[in-house]
């Protein structure tokens, strides 16, 4: 089924726009083009078929948020709080999220293709078909998840945290694992390379030796 058109709006049309916005709490069938968000509470607001290029959000406030068929291209998220919110059908890519807040997200077939992830959090996140795709994680949280189906592709893990995360079934072989934070419980299952394993080794108090 074809989504409708998205009206173009650019910096000078967004200003006029916020109100109507954060009033209706509903921003639907919109393209934002090279758009700096404002300093408002977007909590709660609900977007519905938007492309954000090239915008700035970094530091909004937008907890408890709900996005949906929404399509985010070259964006600076840094330090965006999406805390609770809710994301369904929303697609990332070439963003720059460092520091952002996903804690307590409902991530329902979202993905994140060429993204820096690093220091973000995502604990406590449940839903199922997440997809990281060369993706920089590096020290991010993915810890404690209730999550169905999701996978990483070729993705930068070095010191993130996936504790309580179970890893069964997840394909680690293209990605870097450096320094992962996690236990022995949860990598049981994953599927690992010959040099990660030896990697890991230390998970299960192993010394590898020449």
């Amino acid at each position: 089924m074809n989504r409708p058109a998205q009206t173009r709006l650019d910096q000078a049309d967004g200003d006029r726009y916020w109100q109507v916005i954060l009033w209706q709490e509903l921003a639907e069938d919109l393209y934002f083009d090279h758009v700096t968000f404002p300093a408002e509470n977007f909590e709660q607001v609900r977007f519905r078929n938007c492309t954000l290029d090239h915008c700035r959000m970094g530091g909004l406030a937008a907890e408890h948020s709900d996005w949906h068929g929404v399509v985010f291209r070259d964006c600076d998220l840094s330090n965006l709080n999406l805390g609770d919110a809710v994301l369904s059908q929303v697609r990332f890519e070439d963003c720059k999220l460092v520091g952002a807040n996903l804690s307590a997200c409902g991530l329902h077939g979202v993905e994140f293709v060429r993204c820096n992830l690093s220091y973000s959090n995502f604990s406590l996140c449940q839903g199922r078909d997440l997809s990281f795709v060369e993706c920089g994680l590096q020290g991010a949280n993915l810890s404690q998840w209730r999550m169905g189906p999701w996978q990483v592709q070729a993705c930068d893990l070095r010191g993130c945290n996936v504790f309580h995360n179970a890893l069964k079934g997840i394909y680690l072989a293209d990605s870097q694992v450096e320094g992962i934070l996690c236990t022995l419980e949860d990598l049981k299952g994953a599927r690992v390379s010959p040099v990660q394993a030896c990697q890991l080794a230390s998970l299960m108090g192993l010394v590898v030796v020449d």
